[in-house]
């Protein structure tokens, strides 16, 4: 029973290994000698030469009659290696670990990309973040918003997102360039111009003040998207950093929300209106009154938003 046992464990073995494209021979003997810890060994093991497809990604798969069984190779547009593929979708070159995207209609693989635009863009956020020496948790947050929220992307477009942002981080590509190169392809759409300076403000300003560095990139952005004047008095109404709104309410970026919610309330109480009621004062007075405590909501909703 023990030597049938044997021989069994060795058949089993060979024929996951003739599946796995390993070597039969070798993979009956390790069955033989070793029985079922050999075959659970090899069961772990990944097939010889296949792709795997890239995990927690939209991989768009399309299956059809014997299509899972169907085994297709490939040029990997990345290394230039022979892949094997079983569908259309996204898979990774076990050679150089490279995503690209297999279409069945072309039988060619070919490297998914961002829109040039986008990749632009994309680039600029992450010279302002890094303007200021280091690109903070908050400000990664903040692209990440951004980008969710204006484009929308697929999980494969968020993960190349991400990787031209952390390579343009450190890349000697100056902002100069990105500007113009950005303009050449959007100068017909001021509204999205627009919208690109709205979010570099945002990010610069996410970690309370903005970097000299960073006036410097929106400066020359605004300028050089031809958004002239009107733009810069924008930005100058509607970005106050948050230096002056926690100097309106005379408290610092180290106190505590706590202590800032504090001292918010003594404000409130201390520049309200409404103690100017019984008494004969100018209108000015309460017109005065009323502004200040207008400042005082605005600084407090801001540094609360901040630290949220």
């Amino acid at each position: 029973m023990g030597f049938f046992y044997m021989i069994l464990m060795g058949v089993i073995a060979s024929v996951i290994a003739s599946f796995k494209n390993r070597n039969v021979v070798i993979w009956f003997a390790v069955g033989f000698i070793i029985n079922i810890f050999g075959v659970i060994i090899l069961l772990f093991l990944p097939t010889v030469g296949e792709s795997r497809q890239s995990r927690g990604y939209n991989t768009e798969q399309k299956y059809t009659g014997n299509q899972n069984h169907q085994r297709i190779w490939v040029v990997c547009p990345h290394c230039g290696t022979n892949v094997m593929v079983t569908s259309s979708g996204i898979w990774q070159c076990p050679h150089c670990h490279h995503d690209f995207r297999y279409d069945e209609e072309d039988q060619t693989g070919y490297s998914p990309s961002l829109p040039y635009s986008v990749e632009l863009i994309v680039k600029l956020f992450a010279k302002v973040a890094k303007a200021d020496g280091v690109v903070s948790e908050r400000e990664i947050h903040k692209v990440d918003e951004i980008i969710k929220t204006s484009l929308r992307p697929s999980e494969t477009d968020l993960r190349l997102i991400r990787e031209t942002f952390n390579l343009a981080k450190k890349s000697p590509e100056t902002y100069v360039t990105i500007i113009r190169e950005l303009y050449q392809e959007l100068y017909q759409d001021i509204n999205t111009l627009a919208y690109i300076v709205e979010a570099l403000l945002q990010i610069a300003r996410v970690d309370g003040s903005i970097h000299p560095k960073q006036e410097e990139i929106l400066s020359f952005a605004i300028k050089q998207f031809g958004l002239g004047q009107g733009q810069n008095q924008y930005t100058a109404e509607k970005e106050q950093s948050l230096d002056d709104y926690y100097r309106i309410l005379g408290c610092s970026q180290g106190d505590s929300l706590q202590t800032i919610k504090k001292r918010y309330r003594q404000l409130i109480k201390e520049n309200h209106p409404d103690q100017y009621m019984s008494k004969q004062v100018p209108k000015e007075v309460v017109e005065k009154a009323n502004k200040k405590i207008k400042e005082i909501k605005e600084a407090y909703e801001k540094i609360v938003a901040a630290r949220s």
